[in-house]
């Protein structure tokens, strides 16, 4: 594998935080994978519009240094079985953003590389240097792959070496008593909060005054019209046909907590020209665009009263005239989509290969809680605001023995007294934080009213073959963290 290393330092806060958002699947040539991003930034919340302005408060004081210590890593499964047939080049990136003008501290900076807000890093890979495999020209140039990004699709499980090698599966070097078996993450569509096969990055929400700016928005009040984004993509080597559209379908669904609480209501159906695609050559048209819908929240009897939160999910195709447009071998839908009332009903249209696996990209969940509050006349000067106290009840497991090709779920129930709370941060270890445990899953909640209490949950596995703890920290790193203990799991390995 030829690798290379990149500095690179943006200069614009939305653009930059675009690049984030992406993260590479097996077939995603877009390829600009996060390997790790620290949040030093601010949330937005109810009460004030911070869409497309250029700084407040919490960010004016915040900043980083990259050294020449500072890296990145990027770990490859297993070995190519011939890297003539199957091999790409890499190149890791780290990414950070420099303050834009007009904040109050922006004073000249000495380090080598001064950032501000988010540290990011990825890689881009790139099937179509003279030195790759020529699998990547045959396999993806047998049609159009229109597609969201997904960036939990895969999970690489290891296990004892058998003969033969199972297809899915990369011995771990010479001499290896282990193989790297790439499967299919969790899927269930009937609970897209947990499905992280259809979980997507690439979707963003910003006041429709200035559409694609400012930071990504979890609050709005009714009334509110917000421009809602999906980064949509041609994952192959052929281009879509003269004439064709890509129609991206914008959907929410009144949520709460980990569940629906009623029906997907269409927001919106774009049409966009054809994707062009991958292609490595300097100066050539990107492989991917934003879809763009507008959001008014006082058009919808679920939204236009406010006090609700809302789950966004979206399906993309390609249609000519009134027939769907067939893509790669065993991606795409089945047909053009009706009427849909949850993103199960999507999910029933994707294609199934003879391996009765899924392989499309076209159904994808935005799994992060929109909180809408109520637009109340203001009445002379607010009274000072009450103080709300939250606290962590149950942690529990869906299972506490599991296997390494199980995913599990673990939820915590939050409660609030005294005031309502925003901003929550429910951050997952699979052992203890105090101790170098590993953060697995990270829930952010928008809002949470007095004295109500609200769950949060999210999936768990691992190849590691041991009893774990597992724990959940609120308030992290600050006055008042809380942490908790979920029940012991037990991950056997027998057989592996």
């Amino acid at each position: 594998m030829t690798q290379k290393t990149t500095w690179a330092v943006g200069t614009n806060s939305s653009q930059t935080a675009s690049v984030e958002q992406n993260y590479s699947s097996e077939n995603d040539f877009s390829a600009e994978a996060s390997a790790s991003f620290l949040d030093i930034g601010g949330g937005a919340s109810v009460g004030y519009d911070v869409s497309g302005s250029n700084g407040f408060s919490n960010l004016s004081k915040s900043a980083s240094d990259l050294g020449t210590s500072t890296g990145i890593s990027i770990r490859k499964p297993g070995t190519f079985p011939s890297f003539e047939l199957y091999g790409y080049s890499v190149s890791p990136y780290i990414l950070g953003t420099v303050k834009p003008g007009g904040l109050v501290d922006n004073q000249p900076l000495s380090t080598d590389v001064r950032t501000f807000g988010l540290i990011r890093g990825l890689f881009t890979a790139d099937p179509l240097t003279s030195n790759s495999g020529g699998w990547w020209q045959q396999a993806y140039s047998q049609g159009p792959d229109v597609a969201l990004n997904h960036p939990s699709r895969w999970q690489v499980v290891f296990q004892g070496l058998t003969s033969p090698v199972p297809p899915n599966c990369l011995t771990t070097g010479t001499g290896a008593s282990q193989m790297d078996c790439t499967e299919l993450s969790f899927k269930a569509p009937k609970n897209p909060w947990l499905s992280s096969f259809h979980q997507m990055r690439g979707f963003f929400i910003s006041n429709a005054n200035s559409p694609g700016q400012g930071p990504q928005l979890e609050q709005a009040k009714a009334g509110d019209v917000l421009t809602l984004q999906a980064r949509v993509y041609n994952y192959s080597l052929a281009p879509m046909p003269d004439g064709s559209k890509v129609h991206v379908r914008f959907y929410f669904q009144p949520w709460k907590g980990t569940v629906p609480v009623g029906e997907s209501v269409l927001i919106g159906e774009p049409e966009l020209d054809p994707i062009p695609p991958f292609n490595d050559v300097t100066g050539a048209p990107s492989n991917w665009v934003l879809a763009s819908t507008t959001f008014d929240t006082s058009k919808y009897d679920q939204t236009k009263a406010g006090d609700v939160h809302v789950a966004f999910w979206v399906v993309v195709w390609i249609q000519t005239g009134n027939a769907i447009v067939p893509e790669m071998p065993d991606h795409g839908l089945t047909g053009i989509p009706g009427s849909l009332n949850s993103l199960d009903d999507a999910a029933q249209l994707e294609q199934i290969a003879s391996d009765k696996n899924s392989y499309d990209n076209n159904v994808g969940f935005f799994k992060q809680a929109f909180y809408i509050g109520q637009n109340t006349p203001a009445l002379g000067a607010p009274p000072p605001a009450a103080k709300g106290l939250i606290e962590v009840g149950k942690v529990d497991v869906s299972a506490r023995s599991l296997t390494p090709h199980d995913t599990i779920a673990v939820s915590a129930t939050l409660s609030t007294s005294g005031a309502p709370v925003s901003g929550i941060t429910a951050v997952f270890y699979d052992g203890d934080p105090q101790q170098g445990g590993r953060r697995f899953g990270v829930e952010r909640v928008p809002y949470i009213a007095a004295d109500t209490s609200y769950d949060v949950a999210t999936t768990y596995r691992t190849n590691s073959c041991a009893t774990h703890q597992l724990f959940v920290v609120l308030n992290e790193g600050k006055a008042g963290e809380i942490v908790r203990r979920a029940p012991p799991v037990r991950v056997d390995c027998k057989g592996f």
